[in-house]
């Protein structure tokens, strides 16, 4: 993930929680992107880990924890 500036795209936050990028674009819908980050040259919206829905921050965060 990106911690420079704790944006973080679609697929990047499918990979962490473990979810298809299809659920993560339904569950940000009513979500506005915190900005933007560039990949491969282009601007591709990205998400705040505290815009995330509640569930997700959790499943992120035990994934992370179980990890080490």
């Amino acid at each position: 993930m990106n911690p420079a500036n704790n944006i973080f795209t679609t697929a990047q936050i499918a990979q962490a929680a473990g979810i298809t990028r299809q659920a993560v674009h339904a569950g940000l819908q009513p979500i506005a992107p915190a900005g933007a980050v560039m990949i491969q040259g282009k601007d591709v919206p990205g998400w705040r880990f505290a815009d995330l829905p509640m569930d997700w921050q959790l499943e992120i965060t035990r994934r992370g924890v179980k990890r080490g």
